[in-house]
This record gives C-alpha cells, structure tokens and sequence, in this order.
C-alpha cells in the first residue's frame, strides 16, 4: 500500500530533502513526484513519527489510491486496522461459497462465507478478536483506501 502525501506550509516543503533523506537512509523506499511524497507503509510509520517530532503535522496530508486527502491525524485509524493484513497473509480464513437459492432451489448467486483456518482467532495470547471489532476494523481500513476483500463473514465452525 502506497501513501501519497502532501506537504502544506513553506516550512514543511523546506524540510522535504531532510524527509527523503532519512527514509532512504532508514533504507526505505520513497519518491518525490510533482512536490508530493510517495511513501509504501513500512516507511510511513517512521515519516508519521518524524513529522511530529520536526514538522506541522497539523499540515500534512495523505492519501490512498487517489481517494480524498486526509490529515495525518487520522492516520492512527489505518494502523488500528492492520491487524487484517496478517490475517489475510497468514490465510487464517477460510473462504467457502454459500449457495443463495430460490423458493424453487435454483442456485442464483454464491454468497462468500468465511471459516476461521485455528481453533481461536486470536491476535496474541487471551486476546480474542470481537465480530463487531473485526467488522468496525474492516469498515474503517475500506474507508482508508486498503485492499482487502469482502470476506469476513465469520461462521461458528
């Protein structure tokens, strides 16, 4: 997932060679187009970081995938939902097509259900994931431009 983002304010914009350089140097890819940054999401933590400690975040702006632009305040919402892209790295769901038929049981459409691939569904220790955090995780990272797919239909298998 690239972010692309924008520096509002002269000072911001000055300290932009000072930001790529530090990426680079972290050994993060990063690249300037027409006065913007463009910045993959390992790197993006680190510039969220820097531009609170050196620059107006309260002037720093960012997108996903061309949608609206958003001030780096809400970008804490992405991380909360990161948490989805290990789960669809390490394929800890199932997905299973569920038949939705007619009165006359003609099969018209297929519905994705999925099925948890362990026992517990469990980001760490004693931390069971909730289906409405899962479901609010969801919606906020669909809002923030994320790729994820529309697949979590939890059964109880």
């Amino acid at each position: 997932m690239n972010f692309e983002v924008a520096l509002e304010r002269e000072t911001n914009r000055s300290i932009m060679p000072s930001v790529l350089h530090h990426l680079k140097r972290q050994g993060f890819p990063v690249r300037e187009k027409q006065g913007r940054l463009i910045i993959e999401e390992p790197a993006m933590k680190d510039f969220q970081d820097f531009c609170q400690d050196h620059m107006d975040a309260s002037s720093v702006w960012f997108r996903l995938r061309n949608q609206e632009w958003r001030p780096l305040s809400v970008l804490d919402q992405v991380w909360e939902s990161e948490w989805i892209d290990e789960v669809i790295d390490k394929q800890l769901l199932t997905c299973h097509p569920q038949p939705i038929v007619t009165p006359e049981r003609a099969v018209y459409a297929y519905y994705p259900l999925s099925a948890k691939t362990d026992c517990l569904f469990q980001r760490e220790p004693q931390s069971v994931f909730l289906r409405g955090k899962r479901e609010e995780n969801k919606r906020k990272k669909e809002e923030m431009g994320a790729n994820i797919s529309d697949l979590f239909f939890i059964t109880n298998k």
